[in-house]
């Protein structure tokens, strides 16, 4: 304590001013101790840590550090004033706070672990204001719905947690440690963590507890569907009817051929469609430069709206407010129950508003349901992740990637494009009869991704382990994600894929997980994905070999190779489970242990032998 005590009053100006103050008292030096823990990290900051580890210390921790120092030298000058003084540094105090509390919001976003490490004692809140301890990370349990929302922005997508409470209110959660993706949107947890203005952070993902898991959210069948009409009392335009609109949603394929219930049909071979309805106009009383761009307060300023209006909320599976204008992006839960979703008019035509219905409610429809990626390599169709590149929205032929632009100069049926493989299995769309793994050298028929099949396979699935992918879609299971190639056919058919270009029908479709691979990778188009007949996909990490050796109008015939001797999986190994019943053991006597094999049944890696 006192070489503590003498170096602070070495090194830190205001402590020195205080350790020379008379009028100190034993509370003052219990202060200083629970500040220990706090100072001492940026004494050794600047005293103790060598220049060249200092220099790698982020900013962002480096102005943690300050403020906590400044705040700390506050609170004790505030401890130790009277009257007229304290209520004069009381002012200041809270002015320092607030600063801190700009930044630990700042940290709590960007970086959740420095947030948990400058985190202020509990012990110094007792000699606080309590205007002062608002400002203040507070140690806290919660309890309420998870909430995963997807926001749609210019080049890329953003997930952001949210815990909604029964009191209506919403925390932002971040983990300074695994992730919270593993638990179903819409599940009710507890979550212990720090508490800051609308911030919830933990140190860990572990810190979450599922109370009640989600409700189920079927991707197949009838999708039941609000759609509320929101403008403002500053714009209060209505761009469409609401008969318009509920034709646009709901109109049948001959009603409305291009409405989100039509291309849903398609996309799912007719097994999942839309009905509802539409309530509203409702004008809200903000300005459109304002608009409500949460969930949870559009959800608690517009709902009751629709209520009034005699609409049951509960009725629905899928909430949709509609905005004229664009001042927010696109957003939406992702496969909650029920969903939300927020469309805004895009664009001076209806063919982007289209799109970003098609894409905002892929993602409101079922887990997994992410963006449709595509992956460069440069001159290799793929290669190790240190040499690849991701663009978030890259896949052209599938809506939740570039096929959802909003280019107005083409017709909404030539500019968009119905779901790739992947997007498919995930919604349960295509069966797993109609889904094989590959492991074994040989030659495989492909049939059409677009029409449903009664025979036949219509994704190929090949287990990758080196290389990249482009596995972004949300996995609610404990277990590692698992990577693998996907192989599909697409050909012309329907209102949506009908005139696909012949470079994208005449090949196979390349997919590492949820992104497309350029199939002519090099040539400086990126639009003719597909390996044609006589052209091969080489994966030569994994060592894995596709070529395409001819086509028809329903199959691909593809030749799929392995490098002999190469296994994909780590190597069968013999582990020992335990002793029986944990019972002891005496010299000499009898034990029986239980063994187990844990491997792939891949046969590519051959056998193992063990002896015992």
């Amino acid at each position: 304590m006192k070489k503590i005590h003498s170096t602070l009053a070495e090194h830190v100006s205001w402590y020195g001013k205080w350790h020379n103050n008379k009028h100190h008292s034993v509370a003052h030096y219990a202060i200083l101790i629970a500040f220990i823990g706090t100072l001492s990290f940026g004494i050794a900051s600047t005293i103790q840590v060598p220049q060249s580890e200092a220099q790698e210390v982020k900013q962002l921790k480096e102005e943690l550090t300050a403020k906590n120092q400044e705040f700390s030298a506050a609170v004790m000058l505030y401890a130790q004033a009277q009257g007229t003084e304290q209520r004069a540094r009381a002012n200041t105090l809270k002015e320092i706070a607030q600063r801190r509390s700009d930044s630990m919001t700042l940290a709590a976003a960007n970086d959740p672990q420095a947030f948990i490490e400058h985190v202020l004692p509990e012990a110094v809140k007792a000699h606080m204001p309590a205007d002062v301890l608002a400002l203040v990370e507070a140690k806290t349990k919660m309890e309420g719905t998870l909430v995963i929302i997807h926001t749609d922005t210019p080049g890329e997508g953003t997930y952001q947690t949210t815990l909604e409470t029964k009191g209506g209110k919403a925390y932002t959660v971040h983990t300074a440690g695994g992730s919270l993706k593993k638990i179903s949107d819409g599940s009710t947890v507890s979550i212990e963590g720090y508490v800051l203005g609308y911030q919830l952070v933990t140190a860990d993902a572990s810190a979450a507890t599922v109370l009640a898991a989600a409700p189920v959210n079927s991707s197949v069948g009838e999708q039941k569907t609000l759609v509320m009409l929101v403008n403002f009392s500053d714009n209060p335009t209505q761009p469409w009817t609401p008969a318009q609109v509920n034709t646009m949603y709901f109109g049948t394929p001959t009603e409305n051929p291009q409405s989100l219930n039509s291309y849903y049909r398609e996309n799912s071979y007719n097994q999942t469609w839309y009905t509802g309805a539409v309530a509203g106009w409702f004008t809200i009383e903000k300005s459109q430069l304002s608009s409500i761009c949460s969930m949870t307060d559009l959800q608690t300023v517009i709902d009751p709206l629709a209520a009034a209006a005699g609409f049951d909320i509960s009725a629905y599976g899928h909430k949709v407010y509609m905005y004229p204008t664009t001042y927010c992006t696109g957003l939406s839960t992702v496969g909650a129950f029920p969903s939300r979703s927020l469309v805004p008019k895009a664009g001076s035509t209806d063919v982007g508003t289209y799109q970003m219905m098609y894409h905002e409610l892929g993602h409101a429809l079922g887990k997994g349901r992410q963006h449709a990626r595509m992956e460069l390599c440069g001159t290799k169709q793929i290669d190790v992740a240190a040499n690849c590149t991701f663009t978030e929205y890259g896949d052209p032929y599938d809506v939740m990637g570039a096929s959802q632009s909003t280019d107005t100069t083409l017709s909404l049926i030539t500019n968009t494009r119905l779901f790739n493989a992947l997007g498919r299995i995930l919604l349960s769309w295509i069966p797993p009869v109609r889904v094989q793994t590959i492991t074994t050298d040989g030659v495989y028929t492909l049939s059409s991704l677009e029409t449903a099949q009664s025979s036949g396979t219509q994704v190929f699935k090949i287990y990758k382990a080196d290389s990249s992918g482009g596995s972004d879609f949300i996995t609610y299971s404990a277990e590692p994600l698992k990577s693998y190639y996907y192989l599909s056919y697409r050909q012309p058919y329907g209102t949506f894929d009908g005139n696909l270009p012949n470079y994208v029908t005449g090949g196979t479709s390349v997919h590492a997980d949820s992104a497309v691979l350029d199939g002519t990778a090099g040539d400086g188009n990126n639009f003719n994905t597909a390996i044609l007949d006589n052209m091969s996909f080489i994966d030569d990490v994994n060592k894995i070999t596709v070529t395409q050796l001819s086509h028809t109008s329903s199959t691909a015939t593809i030749q799929v190779a392995f490098t002999p001797g190469f296994c994909p999986w780590p190597p069968l190994f013999l582990n020992t489970v335990g002793v029986l019943n944990n019972q002891p053991v005496q010299p000499g006597g009898q034990v029986a242990f239980t063994y187990g094999v844990t491997g792939s049944e891949d046969p590519r890696c051959g056998t193992n032998t063990f002896a015992l």
